[in-house]
């Protein structure tokens, strides 16, 4: 295993994502009609089936929080930091960047975009700055109740290193809405 995929599990490990920002919505190409609007209906917590994953977007689309797989809920804004570790010496901080919530009436289409600007993992075996984007984006049911979504992430360095495309996991996960 080389030194990148060891830190990149390791951080996995301890955290993949959990994170709320604060944006204001912008809109996609496909409402570009001065009276679009985030809908009322997709505003409030939307919670995975067989996933930990939860996001609450608010009024105008912001992102409010947002639990990623590993089930720990850390609400953070936009340019915010955090740091966890339960290991002596081991840790992980992180600094959150944007996060936007965008609707495509015409395709009834929602995607979630959050960014970790700055990972610095701290372990046993080093040390190592990177980024992570997370997205989840798809379609929204007629019934305004349930979203499936297609969860992926993309995760690089400072120095240019990124994440294989081919280890890149993707999943899809079906939202209902609380």
């Amino acid at each position: 295993m080389s030194k990148w995929n060891m830190y990149l599990a390791a951080f996995l490990s301890v955290v993949l994502l959990a994170a709320g920002c604060q944006q204001s919505i912008s809109h996609s190409e496909a409402a570009e009609d001065s009276s679009a609007h985030f809908p009322a209906f997709l505003v409030g917590t939307w919670k995975a089936e067989t996933s930990p994953w939860q996001v609450t977007l608010g009024p105008g689309g912001t992102v409010v929080s947002a639990v990623g797989s590993n089930g720990i809920p850390m609400p953070i804004a936009e340019g915010r930091t955090h740091q966890a570790g339960s290991l002596p010496g081991e840790f992980i901080y992180m600094e959150f960047g944007s996060c936007s919530a965008n609707y495509d009436p015409k395709r009834r289409n929602l995607s979630v975009d959050i960014n970790v600007d700055l990972i610095n993992i701290h372990a046993a075996a080093g040390e190592l700055d990177m980024y992570m984007q997370y997205h989840l984006k798809g379609p929204v049911f007629e019934d305004n109740r349930r979203w499936r979504a297609t969860w992926w992430y993309m995760s690089g360095t400072p120095e240019g290193a990124r994440l294989d495309p081919n280890e890149i996991t993707y999943d899809v996960l079906l939202f209902n809405k609380l």
